[in-house]
C-alpha cells in the first residue's frame, strides 16, 4: 500500500518589469506555483476584487498604490489546503516628466536666431535632454536650444528614474526676410568693402536706387548680386554722402521698403 503524503500548495508572484516603474509602462504579473498540480487555477485580485484568471496577468487600468495578489487552487488530491494566496505586490508608478515650451521666433525670416526653452514639471530631477534636429549633432544638452531657424524640433527629456517624455515644437516661418544695406563703404580697390551690396535672405526681387545730393541717380540695381562700385558712368566718384531707396519683395510675398544715407569713403 502506497501512502501519498499531504503537501501544502503555495504561489508567489512577481512583476515584469519590477516596481517601481514609469507611469504608463506595461506591466505583466507572473506566478510561480508550488504543489499546484496540473493546470492549477490562478485567480487575480486587485484591491481584494477578483479581476481575471490565468497564469499571467497584464492589467490595463491599475493605478498607484493598488495591491495585486493571486489565489491558487491546486489540482492535487492530497493537500493541506486546496487554495493558497500569494504575496501582495504594491503598484508604484514613478511620474513622467511633464513638458511645456516657450519659444522665441526669428527676428526676421531666415535670421537663425530663434530659441526654445523647456519647462519641466513632475518627474524626478536631475533631467537629461536629447534634442533631435539636423544642426544639433548632439551638442545641446540643456533645456534651452538657441540659434534656430523655423522648423520642427524634437526633444526627449529623461529624469533620474529613467522615465522619459518627448515633445515636438514647431517654429513657424513668420516674419519678413532680413534686409541690410551698409551705410559706409570704401571703393578704393583694397579688397575690403569695395562694393556696396544689399545683404539679406529670402529676397524674391528688389529695386535699389542711389542718388547724389543733387538728386541725380548714380546707380540702380534689380538684382541682389549686382552691387555699386562707387562709380557713375565708369568714373569713380569722390567721397560724399548719397541717398538710397530700396524696395524688396520677400519669398513670403510681403513688401518691404527702406531709405537712408550711404557714405562713400576714399
Amino acid at each position: 500500500m502506497q501512502i501519498t503524503p499531504t503537501v501544502t500548495p503555495s504561489v508567489s508572484i512577481n512583476s515584469n518589469p519590477p516596481f517601481p516603474v514609469c507611469l504608463g509602462a506595461s506591466v505583466t504579473f507572473h506566478t510561480t506555483p508550488v504543489n499546484g498540480g496540473i493546470n492549477p487555477t490562478m485567480q487575480w485580485f486587485v484591491n481584494n476584487n477578483y479581476v481575471v484568471s490565468g497564469d499571467n496577468f497584464t492589467p490595463t487600468n491599475i493605478i498607484n498604490n493598488d495591491q495585486v495578489y493571486c489565489v491558487l487552487t491546486s489540482t492535487l488530491a492530497c493537500v493541506s489546503s486546496s487554495t493558497a494566496q500569494s504575496n501582495t505586490l504594491l503598484v508604484i508608478f514613478n511620474p513622467l516628466p511633464v513638458l511645456s515650451a516657450t519659444q522665441q521666433a526669428e527676428s526676421c525670416h531666415g535670421a537663425g536666431d530663434a530659441s526654445i526653452n523647456l519647462n519641466i514639471t513632475q518627474g524626478t530631477p536631475p533631467y537629461t535632454f536629447h534634442w533631435d534636429y539636423p544642426s544639433d549633432n548632439g551638442t545641446v544638452t540643456t533645456a534651452t536650444a538657441a540659434n534656430l531657424h523655423s522648423g520642427t524640433y524634437n526633444v526627449t527629456v529623461s529624469d533620474s528614474k529613467l522615465c522619459s517624455a518627448d515633445t515636438s515644437i514647431f517654429i513657424s516661418p513668420e516674419g519678413s526676410g532680413c534686409l541690410f544695406i551698409p551705410t559706409v563703404f570704401s571703393p578704393n580697390s583694397d579688397g575690403n568693402n569695395d562694393v556696396l551690396l544689399v545683404r539679406g535672405s529670402n529676397i524674391k526681387s528688389l529695386s535699389l536706387r542711389i542718388y547724389d545730393r543733387w538728386g541725380n541717380k548714380v546707380f540702380e540695381a534689380n538684382n541682389q548680386n549686382n552691387g555699386w562700385d562707387g562709380t557713375y558712368n565708369g568714373t569713380p566718384l569722390n567721397a560724399a554722402v548719397f541717398v538710397y531707396y530700396l524696395k524688396a519683395e520677400l519669398q513670403n510675398g510681403s513688401i518691404t521698403e527702406q531709405q537712408g544715407n550711404i557714405t562713400l569713403l576714399k
